[in-house]
């Protein structure tokens, strides 16, 4: 398998993916981060499924290019130590726990599900995640917005030592269930 972090040997940017399926945290717009990132060079475009719930709820990719690639020795060294700082600089939040009022069955298996997603998925900050290119349904057209600014300097991101890839979604107890997993 070729998609393993021992295969990374540099990163040219971020590749952010609003899901937009949180019911505690603000839903992103691609407004919303158009002005968020007004000063930078990005693409953002509309994700496959931006259309099952469009305009209502906004699903999309956002990539914010590099100023100069960011070289991978270890993933431990090079990339987890400044996640934390990425994930402030993008305005990711953490999943919360359910209110028991908002708790719900998972269509698939049942179960209830007691723990929020976050807005944005966390697999933004795994460098081996892969992505789909712009694509919509048959009939549907690809938004995309591009911009020309600065790049995003990696050097600007505070290295956070210690600082491991373990999300706290996976401290959950054991007979807790997040919908879509």
């Amino acid at each position: 398998d070729q998609r393993r972090g021992d295969n990374i040997v540099k990163v040219t940017g971020l590749l952010i993916d609003y899901d937009n399926e949180s019911l505690l945290q603000e839903l992103w717009s691609m407004d919303a981060v158009a002005e968020r990132f007004k000063e930078y060079t990005y693409l953002m475009y509309s994700s496959h499924s931006y259309w099952k719930s469009a305009p209502a709820i906004e699903r999309f990719r956002l990539v914010l290019p590099f100023a100069k690639p960011l070289t991978i020795r270890s993933l431990d060294e090079d990339w987890h130590p400044y996640v934390p700082a990425m994930k402030t600089f993008v305005g990711y939040e953490e999943a919360k726990d359910l209110p028991e009022e908002m708790q719900y069955p998972d269509e698939t298996t049942g179960r209830v599900v007691t723990r929020d997603k976050p807005a944005i998925d966390k697999q933004s900050f795994n460098t081996v995640q892969g992505y789909f290119l712009p694509s919509c349904p048959t009939g549907k057209t690809v938004i995309y917005r591009k911009n020309s600014g600065v790049f995003v300097d990696p050097s600007s991101f505070e290295r956070i030592e210690g600082a491991s890839m373990t999300s706290k979604a996976l401290e959950v107890p054991a007979d807790a269930h997040r919908g879509g997993d």
